[in-house]
């Protein structure tokens, strides 16, 4: 596995990232990352090695959101909020959960 995906994977479950992703979620955005970037399927990890998002987050929604963006860019520059919504979708997100990411807060200072 390349090392720097193992590390994109275990910030994921950093405390200043949690959310309330299930580790299934997490597995299908980690298929998805692997395939946007191709490196090609995942192989190696296990759901029980991603840590599952806790609900405990410091952060607000939008600062989760944001925060896993940019850490997904630093491996697939070229996906657009859009994209990445999108898979957080397909991976069986709670749509309110992303839809509180975006309409949170409406503060332009914030840039996606």
């Amino acid at each position: 596995m390349v090392p720097e995906i193992t590390h994109w994977l275990h910030n994921l479950s950093e405390e200043r990232t949690k959310s309330t992703m299930s580790e299934r979620a997490l597995a299908r955005i980690a298929n998805e990352m692997y395939d946007i970037i191709g490196v090609g399927a995942i192989m190696g990890i296990s759901q029980t090695k991603i840590h599952q998002y806790q609900d405990t987050s410091p952060h607000s929604v939008k600062q989760q959101f944001i925060l896993m963006f940019t850490d997904w860019r630093r491996f697939a520059p070229d996906t657009s909020v859009g994209q990445f919504v999108r898979l957080m979708r397909e991976a069986d997100v709670d749509d309110a959960i992303v839809k509180r990411a975006i309409d949170e807060e409406d503060d332009n200072t914030v840039r996606l």
